[in-house]
């Protein structure tokens, strides 16, 4: 057989395929896709591309379930050192910022769907912490009956709370960054950190997300910088009541000439 037509994948990209061997270790066969083994059974939120930029060459999707996965799969990574990247999504449903493509080819998605986790809701502070795969139907459905309420988009309930703040969505009743208050990250050599307000176990305090000094927070927003593991978000007062007023206005039946 002619080897002149075959494709040769460069070293770092076969790197890539064994890192993926060791990745399936900690995350299980069922939570990983790779494109060379398993063509055409990724989900369709992971590929479904509404935005339409052109699809971009994704060598697996990996589907972590914990804080600690993310952390071994960036080690994994970091260690072999292969130009493939890492491409974290939430739920790939913010469509409207880009579905979930990544921004260059030969990449690794991290879809972090399944750590749909909400830590922690304190409606006398005001507050939530949740993980990526955490839904606007989801934490609207936790705060249901509570005297608090999610600064909600006009978009799906199954797009990710902490994906659309990220990407500076906007809410209906303000920018979605500014219900960021705290973050969570794996950086890239696989170290956890928290930058901006996270709650205390041990004594109660104000939410500031700026704190002392220069403010980490907006680092990682519309940044890869890191992968977000979990969020502080800002609830809202629930309104006592609300009201829809709707206007109605009859067609002109003819147009005026403007006059100069």
């Amino acid at each position: 057989m002619s080897m002149t037509n075959q494709r040769e994948e460069p070293a770092g990209l076969s790197a890539s395929m064994l890192s993926l061997d060791e990745v399936r270790q900690v995350v299980g066969d069922s939570n990983i896709t790779r494109a060379d083994v398993d063509a055409g059974q990724q989900g369709e939120n992971v590929r479904r591309n509404v935005s339409l930029f052109r699809p971009r060459d994704v060598r697996a999707v990996i589907r972590p379930g914990s804080v600690q996965e993310i952390q071994a799969i960036v080690r994994i990574f970091h260690g072999n050192n292969p130009p493939a990247g890492l491409h974290a999504i939430s739920t790939g449903r913010n469509w409207g910022l880009g579905s979930a493509e990544p921004a260059t080819d030969d990449v690794v998605t991290v879809d972090l769907g399944r750590m749909n986790s909400v830590r922690r809701v304190d409606c006398d502070a005001g507050y939530a912490v949740i993980e990526p795969g955490v839904t606007q139907l989801c934490l609207a459905e936790a705060l249901d009956g509570t005297n608090r309420m999610l600064n909600v988009t006009a978009s799906s309930g199954h797009t990710s709370v902490i994906g659309n703040a990220l990407e500076r969505g906007v809410g209906l009743r303000r920018q979605r960054t500014e219900d960021l208050l705290g973050l969570e990250i794996v950086l890239p050599d696989g170290e956890l950190a928290r930058v901006g307000w996270w709650p205390e176990q041990t004594k109660r305090t104000a939410a500031n997300p700026y704190g002392l000094g220069p403010s980490l927070l907006h680092l990682f927003t519309q940044s890869n910088l890191g992968i977000v593991a979990a969020a502080v978000v800002s609830l809202l007062p629930r309104p006592e009541s609300q009201r829809v007023l709707r206007l109605k206005f009859p067609c002109a039946r003819r147009c005026r000439r403007a006059v100069f």
